[in-house]
């Protein structure tokens, strides 16, 4: 009987020791649910919202590509997250997320003159709200533990965390040095759940070249939407010179500051969805450098500043063909007879005056050509002024300016030694690139004293513009700028000129002309038989013959043309004879 009851009290311990063991471990694995898959999980989502915050910089870097350089673009984001499978324990259905757009809102340009001189676009900007709109792309998350964590948004140019606290994920490039870009985001985007969304971005206007600004009235001079802080532009724009920002009821406002800086401005749309109706002419603009005799250039533009492809460009009856569709660089070529006025226009015929070039006869046209707006020369002896002979160093502070929609080529900085017919002393040049004004500052290397007197030096400034116009003026040390002829002063004169005429004198014919001309200065200057052919010489005296391929009847028209100054021009009547001279000086009349 022992034997029997002390092994079912060993029984009965054995089946104890297994209704611990399992209660211990159905106690453990409650204590996993409720205390650790949580932590585990939110250790989950929390790698999913890094994950989340790297796409959408790669989305913004996918924005701003494709609004400089064109072409469609897709971007994945991840909207949600599952979680590892746990062998016992269970996990919550996966987290969701929504990326959506949001807080559209306009964006405003003010009170800014384009460089270059483009009247047009002036206009434009002065005369027209175009109503652009942009709005941010902005990822909620919709997690089961990472209860604050943050959205994550595009805006602006920049990446950004919302939520408890802000903070920047990338640099903005909306403001850099002198660059500003304004990349527009428009279409509706707005997908819930946990799957992985694609995102289409096709650009609408892509910004393949900036245009120059600078402020021509108080700021602000760009406005636009925003979800940031002033803290958080501050950490942004805190270090960029010559523009100050402001936030002010959810609208970020810059305003240049400069008054003499020019700006580069870039602008472009980029659509999330693809939707939108295609951009309209909004100006139209002459491309002076391709612009050459009888062939003008325009390039028609959208709403922000870019060469709009297939717009279609009227063309007045003195042009070969009556209209033409701009090509991919937004531009239209024609031929036209430059006897009379030109235009170019779109638009319709009930238009404004942005929305035409026109361009005057040659006979009439008047060349525009850059300035120089100021300048000073100071001089510098203290450096070697206890040596016996002594030495100076030279400073010419200047600014120049194209007057026209032609930018600037180069600036030639030229000492002269005025007690020795301006002998030059020594000279500098500086590229341009195009600029519409430049303010810069040129010191000479220093000048040993002894061949020309310090005090009688002074400085000639030069400026040339893209199309080979040029102007200059002399200053000296007492900082009288005085222009020199016949680029900005008094208009150059003839002291000279004659014409000699070759007469076939059966047939009343001119076979051709042979001018003699002198100048004060250098200058171009045409020669031509008017409706005939023409020359064209650059010096300040010579001989020029004009002689085209036939003979052209009587009466015809001689014509001397400074480029810029005086035009003189004189009839040769039928029944002239063979070898008579003219004198234009004398007896001519102006063109």
């Amino acid at each position: 009987m022992k034997r029997i009851g002390a092994t079912r009290e060993a029984g009965v311990s054995e089946v104890i020791g297994v209704v611990l063991i399992i209660g211990l471990a159905v106690t453990l694995i409650a204590v996993l649910q409720v205390s650790a898959v949580p932590i585990w999980n939110e250790a989950v989502e929390i790698d999913h919202s890094r994950e989340v915050q790297d796409e959408m910089v790669g989305m913004r870097e996918a924005i701003l590509t494709t609004a400089g350089t064109g072409g469609t673009r897709s971007v994945s984001v991840k909207l949600g997250t599952g979680y590892p499978n746990r062998i016992v324990l269970r996990n919550p259905p996966a987290s969701t997320g929504t990326l959506r757009t949001v807080g559209e809102g306009q964006v405003s340009v003010n009170n800014l003159s384009f460089g270059g001189g483009d009247s047009n676009a002036d206009g434009y900007w002065r005369d027209v709200d175009p109503n652009i709109q942009t709005r941010a792309l902005v990822y909620t998350p919709d997690y089961n533990e990472y209860l604050d964590a943050p959205d994550t948004g595009y805006g602006n140019t920049v990446v950004f965390n919302q939520g408890n606290g802000e903070a920047a994920l990338s640099d903005g490039v909306l403001v850099d040095g002198d660059v500003i870009t304004l990349p527009v985001l428009n279409g509706t985007v707005s997908e819930t759940g946990s799957r992985r969304v694609t995102v289409d971005l096709r650009p609408r206007s892509v910004s393949t070249d900036a245009v120059t600004v600078n402020r021509s009235g108080a700021g602000p001079h760009f406005g636009m939407p925003t979800r940031l802080s002033q803290d958080t532009w501050d950490s942004l724009l805190g270090d960029e010179q010559g523009i100050s920002h402001d936030v002010d009821g959810g609208r970020l406002e810059l305003t240049l500051t400069d008054e003499d800086e020019e700006y580069r401005l870039r602008m472009a749309e980029v659509s999330v969805d693809g939707s939108g109706a295609d951009l309209a002419p909004a100006y139209i603009t002459k491309v002076d450098a391709l612009s050459v005799d009888e062939r003008i250039v325009v390039e028609v533009r959208d709403k922000y500043n870019n060469p709009l492809a297939g717009a279609e460009v009227e063309a007045s009856s003195n042009c070969e063909r009556g209209s033409r569709t701009t090509g991919q660089e937004g531009r239209a070529t024609f031929d036209c007879d430059r006897s009379q006025e030109t235009v170019l226009s779109i638009n319709g015929t009930d238009r404004e005056g942005y929305e035409e070039v026109r361009v005057p006869d040659e006979d009439g046209a008047v060349t525009a050509r850059p300035e120089v707006d100021s300048a000073t020369l100071t001089k510098d002896g203290t450096r070697f002024e206890n040596n016996s002979v002594g030495a100076t160093q030279y400073t010419v502070d200047y600014e120049v300016l194209s007057v026209s929609d032609v930018g600037l080529r180069s600036v030639l900085i030229t000492l002269l030694d005025a007690n020795d017919d301006d002998d030059v002393i020594t000279s500098a040049s500086n590229v341009l690139n195009g600029q519409g004004s430049y303010t810069g500052r040129w010191v000479s290397p220093w000048l040993k004293n002894g061949t020309y007197e310090p005090d009688d030096v002074s400085a000639n400034i030069t400026v040339v513009d893209e199309a080979g116009n040029s102007n200059s003026s002399t200053v000296d040390e007492n900082g009288g700028v005085s222009p020199d002829p016949p680029n900005g002063g008094e208009e150059e004169e003839f002291t000279s000129l004659t014409a000699e005429v070759d007469i076939q004198e059966q047939q009343d014919r001119i076979r051709r002309g042979e001018f003699s001309y002198s100048l004060g200065s250098s200058s171009t200057v045409e020669f031509s038989i008017v409706e005939f052919d023409t020359e064209t010489v650059t010096g300040s005296s010579g001989d020029v013959t004009v002689k085209g391929s036939g003979q052209y009847d009587l009466p015809a028209t001689l014509r001397g043309d400074i480029q810029g100054g005086e035009c003189l021009e004189i009839e040769v009547p039928s029944g002239t004879d063979d070898g008579v001279t003219f004198d234009l000086v004398a007896d001519g009349t102006g063109c």
